[in-house]
């Protein structure tokens, strides 16, 4: 893989943590994970359905971005409270938890 490919699949993956981190905030949320621990809850592809993550996908593409999943609603964002799944699997879960 070249080197532009490599740091770019990179700071995706890494503003995507950033972003993720700063919405939960903003949405009154608890949050105590780091970027570092969501990027290592951040695999390929969704647990779940195991589809592969799109970043910065548009249209129909766009259910398959990452998030992150509080495991517990009423928990925090924390490394033992998140999951990273899909926005598929996400929204078809809804409020109840899965592990």
């Amino acid at each position: 893989m070249r080197k532009w490919r490599r740091t770019h699949l990179t700071d995706e993956r890494r503003q995507w943590a950033q972003l993720t981190r700063r919405t939960h905030k903003h949405a009154g949320k608890k949050v105590s994970i780091t970027v570092e621990e969501l990027l290592e809850l951040l695999g390929d592809s969704c647990p779940i359905c195991e589809s592969r993550f799109v970043f910065h996908a548009r249209g129909k593409e766009k259910i398959y971005s990452p998030t992150a999943d509080r495991i517990d609603n009423n928990g925090p964002l924390s490394i033992k409270n998140t999951q990273v799944i899909c926005l598929l699997c996400n929204t078809r879960k809804g409020s109840k938890e899965v592990s």
